[in-house]
């Protein structure tokens, strides 16, 4: 899961799906299916949630510094990044 605390965050899936929770103006938390081939953009108190098998791009898309929380679940025995080539 990725959190953005600031700043708008850029996230690009290549292989999966993930799941984008935004926030708006009056307090409604919207769900929403990012599949493979979208990029969303999202920022404070939206969250996006994925799997480990999901390939994944993610840039700053603006000039204001990005700050996210992140929460990951590893496998002690893997390495915590893997490089994918598509």
């Amino acid at each position: 899961m990725l959190q953005s605390e600031s700043g708008a965050h850029s996230f690009s899936v290549v292989r999966c799906d993930v799941k984008l929770w935004t926030h708006h103006k009056q307090g409604r938390r919207v769900n929403r299916a990012v599949t493979a081939g979208e990029t969303a953009v999202f920022g404070p108190r939206d969250a996006i949630y994925y799997d480990a098998d999901t390939a994944h791009a993610a840039v700053n898309p603006g000039d204001v510094s990005v700050a996210v929380l992140a929460v990951t679940v590893f496998d002690m025995a893997q390495p915590q990044t893997i490089p994918v080539r598509t």
